[in-house]
């Protein structure tokens, strides 16, 4: 946990950055982020190292993460909203490229809620990933589990070979985080 401490800091301080409320008091900016760091390690201290059985998670026996001794990275979005349906396009121009060439052999899975299929194969579309990366949760089965991940900080898992929870934050919105994501993949 303490090689995280500058990645988690990065993270934490972008966190308080990018938040909606902005205010100029330094306490209030100094809460949230201390808050906000609490919860991100809160989470991580919780999952850290639980496997994470996809297929019962979202009561879908057909839904599976092949172990291919290589590491897995997951994202929750709610396919109906446009922001998170931009992250999608960021993954497949930027980061999926960028993972990949760190390890080949990375997997991506983005489970996304909608209980409009049709509309969701549109959009897909126009964001061009294939098909074995996309779940959908049609019940919401996946945020009764991960309550925190409706929450872009905490809505991308990296997981590891055997399906491991190695850490919870998002990489998109640290270059920290990225950097980290990618030191755990290449070993």
């Amino acid at each position: 946990m303490e090689k995280l401490i500058p990645y988690l800091s990065a993270f934490v301080m972008l966190l308080g950055f990018s938040s909606c409320n902005t205010t100029t008091q330094n306490d209030a900016g100094d809460n949230l982020v201390a808050e906000a760091n609490q919860r991100l390690n809160s989470i991580n201290e919780q999952w850290k190292q639980q496997t994470i059985e996809l297929a019962q998670v979202l009561e879908n026996p057909e839904i599976t993460i092949p172990k291919n001794g290589g590491y897995t990275i997951m994202a929750y979005y709610d396919a109906d909203c446009s922001t998170c349906i931009s992250d999608l396009k960021s993954w497949q121009k930027t980061f999926i490229p960028y993972f990949q060439e760190v390890d080949a052999t990375t997997d991506f899975k983005f489970v996304l809620v909608t209980d409009n299929r049709k509309q969701l194969a549109y959009k897909l579309e126009q964001v061009g990933l294939p098909d074995e990366y996309i779940v959908v949760d049609e019940k919401k089965a996946f945020i009764k589990t991960f309550d925190f991940a409706d929450e872009k900080p905490f809505n991308t898992f990296l997981l590891g070979p055997n399906q491991e929870v190695v850490f919870i934050g998002s990489p998109l919105i640290s270059d920290n985080l990225k950097r980290y994501y990618a030191s755990s993949i290449a070993g």
